[in-house]
């Protein structure tokens, strides 16, 4: 069995290596990347077990992906999506209860707070 919380990330138009690069670096487990065909062309979908880390994953993605970043925990797994409705920079992260707060280019220090605040499952180490 794998420990941590599981996590989806969905992309389109990004390197999954760079993705892939990025779960290693948090020490993220049984990262497994899917493609698959989508509206917007070659869907990418990676289910992976984080142990902690969940900010870094945010932050390493709000970082480079070319848009905005939801971070989706009504359902499990917690989904990490791009998300063209946001501008690049921003994170809308969305708890289990539905409760929403946006942050504009976040520090880490700021990605932590909140994911402890609405997310404390995943908030780690």
């Amino acid at each position: 069995m794998t420990d941590g919380m599981p996590v989806e990330l969905r992309f389109v138009d990004e390197d999954p290596a760079h993705v892939q690069a990025l779960l290693t670096e948090i020490g993220a487990t049984s990262a497994e990347p899917v493609s698959q065909s989508g509206f917007t062309g070659l869907e990418f979908i990676v289910l992976a077990f984080i142990v902690k880390g969940m900010s870094s994953l945010v932050a390493g993605v709000v970082r480079d992906w070319k848009c905005g970043v939801i971070v989706d925990a009504r359902e499990q797994p917690v989904v990490t999506r791009k998300s063209a409705d946001l501008p690049r920079g921003d994170v809308l992260i969305i708890s289990p209860e539905g409760v929403r707060a946006e942050l504009h280019e976040p520090k880490q220090s700021e990605l932590d707070a909140m994911i402890k605040n609405l997310i404390p499952k995943m908030a780690g180490g």
